[in-house]
């Protein structure tokens, strides 16, 4: 039963890294965990390609797993996105498609930041277009505040007169 024990242990570090591994010998580990969003503007038409910076910070004061996702609202087209890790330490991963799902590991006191890159379709715009980010801890970790939902929302416009898009 030892060798299982310390295999599962050993996988559990493998795929999680070091902050996984503690909690499941019962440490438990406090994370502020926030996220914010924004692609800098207010105002899209039709064609307009939207850059939202992403941005993951982990205030400690221990080391964090965080499960990020943006799954980009209806009216958005094919996308992609990049990471940078801006933290000594941190990791993330870059990727393509209408989610963004990441297990980025974010040092205390520091931060990855995610550029996600898509175009608004054409088609009917009846709603504005609301693009929702989470990021949330392993299952162990106490995030102490509730600042892991963050949206950027934009309105889809036609024509406007001296149209400035931010």
């Amino acid at each position: 039963m030892r060798s299982v024990t310390s295999a599962i242990l050993f996988v559990s570090m493998l795929v999680s890294h070091v902050p996984q591994a503690i909690a499941m010998q019962g440490i438990e580990e406090t994370a502020d965990i926030s996220v914010s969003v924004s692609d800098g503007r207010q105002y899209v038409q039709v064609g307009d390609e939207l850059v939202y910076l992403i941005r993951v910070h982990n205030a400690g004061p221990d080391d964090a797993m965080v499960y990020v996702s943006d799954f980009l609202p209806p009216g958005l087209g094919p996308a992609f996105w990049d990471c940078t890790e801006m933290s000594p330490g941190a990791t993330c991963a870059s990727g393509e498609g209408q989610v963004l799902v990441d297990m980025a590991f974010v040092p205390a006191g520091g931060h990855v930041d995610y550029e996600y890159f898509a175009s608004v379709d054409a088609g009917p715009h009846t709603a504005p277009i609301a693009n929702t980010v989470e990021a949330f801890g392993h299952l162990e970790l106490i995030d102490p505040l509730h600042n892991n939902i963050a949206t950027d929302t934009d309105i889809v416009v036609l024509f406007r007169a001296d149209f400035d898009p931010n």
